[in-house]
C-alpha cells in the first residue's frame, strides 16, 4: 500500500464550530494524542475514480462525502521488536502493521519520518526497503505556507529463503507544501477543520505514484490521496486511491460508515498466499449470506459464512494451512447474487 507511505502529511484537528475557518497549526503533543503504539487504525476505501481535491488557499471546503467507500479492515500500530521480519531492522521505531507491509516511522520533536518497510510476498521470500536520509512525512509546526524540499535515497533489497535475490533503488526528489486550509466534510455529515499538503516527487516523469493531495486528521479522520504527474493539483482529477484511517481508540469524534450500494466479492487479499487470506465481501441489504471455498474439483474445503447478516462490509479470513498447494474457488451467495473468485494457494 504506497499511499500509507505518505499518510501523514496534512493534519487535520477538529476544534468548535465557531472557529471553523480558523487556520490551524499542528504540535508535537497534537499528534501523540491519537497517533501511538496501541491504537489501531481503521480503513475506508472509496471505490471512486475520480475525487476533487479542492483548491489551495482558503477557506475551502473539501468535500467528499459522496464518494463511495468500502471497508478496508484496520492497521495496527505497534513496536518494530513485536514483529519478527520488523525486528531486525526496525526494533525500536513504530510500525504499522498492515499484513502483507510493515511500515516503519519514527516520530521527533522535528517531524514525523519514513525509515523503511517489510514487503512480505510469502514465508520466505520478501523486501526491506530503508531511506537515506528518512523521508519527510510532516515536520512540526504543521501550519498553511509551511514548506520543505529533500532529497533522498531509497534501498531496495529482496530475499528468498534468507539469501539476497536481488537489490536496487536510487534518488529521490520530494517537495512538500501545507497549502490549503478548511473543512473536511466526509460521508454522514461529520465536518472536521483541516490542512491540504501537496506532496511531490519530481525526478521521476513516468511514475504513476508520484503525486499526493492528503488531508491527515490528528482528532479525526485522515484523508489519503494518491495521484500522479499527469493529473491537476486542484479540482476534480483521477485518482489511483484515496483512503480514510480513523484512529480506533478516538472516542470524541464522530466516525462514518458508509453502507455498500450493491452485492461485491473482492479478489482474496494477499493473492497468491500462505497459508491464509482475507476475503472481503459487501451486501447492500439484510439477507442471508454463505461464503465457502472450493478446490478445483468442486469439493468445499471451507465455510467461510453461512449466516444472516445486516448491510455492510464484511472480511473473512480462509486458512488453508490444511491444505495443498493449488487453485481454490471462493463463492458468494445471497438470494439470487452469487459471485465466484479464484485464490491461488503456493506453499
Amino acid at each position: 500500500m504506497r499511499t500509507s507511505l505518505r499518510l501523514f502529511v496534512v493534519a487535520c484537528l477538529v476544534v468548535p464550530v465557531a472557529s471553523l475557518h480558523a487556520q490551524i497549526s499542528i504540535q508535537l503533543s497534537d499528534f501523540q494524542k491519537v497517533f501511538y503504539v496501541g491504537d489501531t487504525m481503521s480503513v475506508s476505501i472509496a471505490t471512486d475514480t475520480f475525487a476533487n481535491v479542492g483548491q489551495v488557499g482558503g477557506p475551502n471546503l473539501y468535500d467528499f462525502s459522496s464518494m463511495n467507500f468500502m471497508n478496508g479492515g484496520t492497521l495496527p500500530v505497534v513496536f518494530g521488536s513485536s514483529l519478527p521480519r520488523t525486528a531486525s531492522r526496525f526494533p525500536n521505531d513504530t510500525v504499522l502493521d498492515m499484513g502483507n507491509e510493515e511500515q516503519a516511522l519514527t516520530l521527533t520533536n522535528q517531524g514525523m519520518f519514513d525509515i523503511g518497510k517489510v514487503k512480505i510476498e510469502s514465508d520466505t521470500s520478501y523486501d526491506y526497503v530503508h531511506r537515506s536520509p528518512q523521508e519527510t512525512m510532516f515536520r512540526f509546526p504543521v501550519s498553511f505556507g509551511s514548506n520543505y524540499t529533500e532529497t533522498i535515497t531509497t534501498y531496495d533489497t529482496s530475499f528468498v529463503n534468507g539469501v539476497v535475490v536481488s537489490s536496487g533503488g536510487g534518488p529521490e526528489d520530494w517537495v512538500g507544501i501545507v497549502d490549503g486550509y478548511g473543512t473536511l466534510k466526509l460521508p454522514g455529515g461529520a465536518t472536521y477543520q483541516c490542512l491540504r499538503v501537496l506532496k511531490t516527487e519530481t525526478t521521476c516523469s513516468t511514475c504513476t505514484d508520484d503525486k499526493d493531495i492528503n488531508f491527515l486528521t490528528l482528532g479525526g479522520p485522515i484523508v489519503i490521496i494518491s495521484s500522479d504527474h499527469t493529473q491537476a493539483d486542484t479540482g476534480a482529477i483521477r485518482i489511483n486511491s484515496l483512503e480514510v484511517l480513523q484512529p480506533r481508540l478516538l472516542t470524541s469524534v464522530q466516525a462514518f460508515d458508509a453502507l455498500p450500494t450493491s452485492f461485491a466479492l473482492r479478489q482474496n487479499y494477499p493473492n497468491p498466499f500462505n497459508p491464509s487470506t482475507r476475503v472481503d465481501f459487501e451486501i447492500p441489504v439484510r439477507g442471508f449470506v454463505t461464503l465457502e471455498v472450493f478446490d478445483i474439483l468442486g469439493r468445499k474445503v471451507a465455510t467461510l459464512a453461512h449466516e444472516e447478516l445486516a448491510a455492510g462490509s464484511y472480511e473473512r479470513t480462509f486458512d488453508a494451512s490444511y491444505l495443498p498447494s493449488g487453485v481454490y474457488f471462493d463463492r458468494l451467495e445471497e438470494g439470487t447474487f452469487i459471485k465466484t473468485s479464484k485464490l491461488m494457494l503456493l506453499k
